[in-house]
């Protein structure tokens, strides 16, 4: 099963890529209702794949209770910092209005991002398994590139981002 959870989380993860790829590029539109379809289909698969696999990963590394709990306690901050920024900006990917700044956004410029990275490494870690931790190494890479591409279109289409940017982490 974790091959085949993997093989599905590799699939959303480039579909992902592909999706900002052709976006910073200007060839989808993320106002389109049957783009933000694929989007959230795609995350969803994403998301449950990922958690599927760290769940059947088979080959544990014996982090021991603390470490496990480490990454109970990185996955559930990380839970409650997507929460807290979904509620806060009310959108996952089509938000066009002014820059958010308060709230979370004050501190982190991306804090879903930051959370997915949360997921990634601390639910792995909280499942114990080995590969599901390599696998995070390249799938958080993934991540990053989505928030680099979305630093360039902030950039482009708020002027004020860049001193924004310079107040705030990640």
């Amino acid at each position: 099963m974790f091959f085949i959870f993997l093989t599905l989380s590799v699939i959303a993860h480039a579909g992902r890529a592909v999706y900002e790829i052709l976006k910073i590029r200007g060839r989808v539109d993320p106002q389109n209702k049957i783009v933000f379809a694929f989007v959230f289909a795609d995350m969803c698969v994403l998301w449950i794949s990922w958690f599927q696999m760290c769940m059947a990963d088979p080959w544990p590394v014996g982090l021991g209770p603390v470490m496990r709990g480490f990454g109970l306690a990185v996955f559930i901050f990380g839970m409650i910092l997507f929460w807290g920024a979904l509620i806060q900006l009310r959108t996952l990917e089509n938000y066009k209005g002014p820059l958010v700044t308060g709230g979370i956004y004050r501190y982190l410029r991306h804090p879903m991002y930051f959370a997915f990275l949360c997921w990634l490494f601390g639910f792995a870690a909280f499942m114990d398994g080995g590969a599901s931790l390599l696998c995070a190494l390249p799938f958080a890479a993934n991540v990053l590139y989505w928030r680099w591409n979305e630093e360039r279109l902030l950039l482009k289409i708020h002027p004020d981002y860049l001193e924004y940017a310079r107040g705030t982490i990640f």
